[in-house]
């Protein structure tokens, strides 16, 4: 007796073992392109929290320093899904029908310090000590076409220059950026706060806003390829899924009930979470956090305006559609949009 109840025992063992991986077996496995950056948070939680398995989803997430990386990684289909910056080039390849944008990820919102406007210390030292000053210095971007542009554009209208007397100075990333305002080889830039923040902190350059204060906008999106879309919804819808309890936890995490900073009671340790998966220390990232909608709600309109300023620029074709870029059967409109 005792001989059988043992080989039942071990017999059930057996059988756990091989429903548990049978169970690891049925994950869909997925590559997400992501950005060492607060707005990527929503995933990084989601990854630490279990909610992928949890849609019956297995994800790599694959981290890039430049923002251009990532929509490349989707329309060659080594990422499932991005999260990045628009930029001409990301809305020319969508705009051939090869990827579609699915959801918000970061935005410009008052009271968040996602970018800053910065000044090399010899341009400031002869006279760029304001936004208005910026006419005819240079302008580092991380390649032509990128979101630093438009942001640009909208500060010349604003402050009623001619967003023409910049001369664009292509660098390819964010801390190259940095390193050309530092090194005085370009007199401005808009970085992200998390990679500028130790030369502003050693004066090796000079901030002119926050770029928050300047303007409200849609920085980036959650893109995926036009083959998932179209041909595989349910796995869209899961990854979304997913990113929408992120979402939450960023939500509850960092923004009150006003949708201005605010730290909750799970702040700490979504801090140290962010730290993780960023790089960025946890006192830098409390400055440079990025606005997130709970609901991942598209402003719309907002990328509308950005694909015609790139047409009008020359660097989007004028046959680019942006109702076709825009997924409405996944998109949800930020209200008003």
């Amino acid at each position: 007796m005792r001989g059988f109840l043992k080989a039942l025992v071990l017999g059930a063992g057996v059988l756990s073992l091989i429903a548990a991986g049978a169970a690891a077996a049925e994950l869909t496995k997925i590559k997400v392109g992501v950005l060492k950056v607060s707005a990527c948070g929503p995933v990084f939680f989601a990854q630490e929290k279990g909610y992928f398995a949890k849609e019956g989803l297995e994800a790599e997430l694959i981290p890039s320093d430049q923002p251009i990386l990532v929509p490349q990684g989707v329309l060659s289909g080594d990422f499932d899904f991005g999260m990045s910056a628009m930029s001409a080039g990301f809305f020319n390849s969508a705009g051939q029908g090869a990827m579609r944008i699915i959801a918000a990820d970061g935005d410009e919102s008052p009271g968040f310090r996602g970018l800053v406007v910065v000044a090399s210390n010899a341009a400031s030292e002869k006279g760029l000590k304001t936004l208005k000053d910026l006419p005819g210095h240079s302008f580092a971007i991380t390649t032509a076409g990128s979101l630093q542009q438009y942001d640009l554009s909208i500060i010349a209208k604003k402050y009623h220059f001619a967003y023409s007397s910049m001369k664009m100075v292509p660098v390819g990333s964010f801390a190259n950026m940095v390193s050309a305002v530092v090194g005085g080889s370009a007199d401005s830039a808009i970085p992200a706060v998390s990679v500028s923040r130790k030369s502003l902190a050693a004066n090796t350059m000079q901030k002119l806003a926050w770029v928050s204060d300047e303007l409200t906008m849609q920085i980036a999106v959650i893109m995926t390829s036009a083959k998932h879309a179209d041909q595989d919804p349910d796995l869209v819808k899961r990854f979304l899924n997913v990113y929408r309890m992120g979402l939450k936890d960023y939500h509850d995490a960092f923004i009150g009930a006003d949708e201005r900073p605010q730290d909750g009671p799970t702040a700490p340790a979504m801090y140290q979470l962010l730290a993780k998966y960023t790089d960025v220390p946890v006192e830098t990232m409390k400055i440079g956090l990025v606005h997130l909608d709970v609901q991942g709600r598209l402003n719309v309109a907002d990328v509308m305006n950005q694909i015609e300023w790139y047409k009008s620029q020359g660097m989007v074709r004028p046959e680019v559609d942006g109702t076709k870029i825009v997924d409405k059967r996944y998109v949800v409109a930020l209200p008003g949009t």
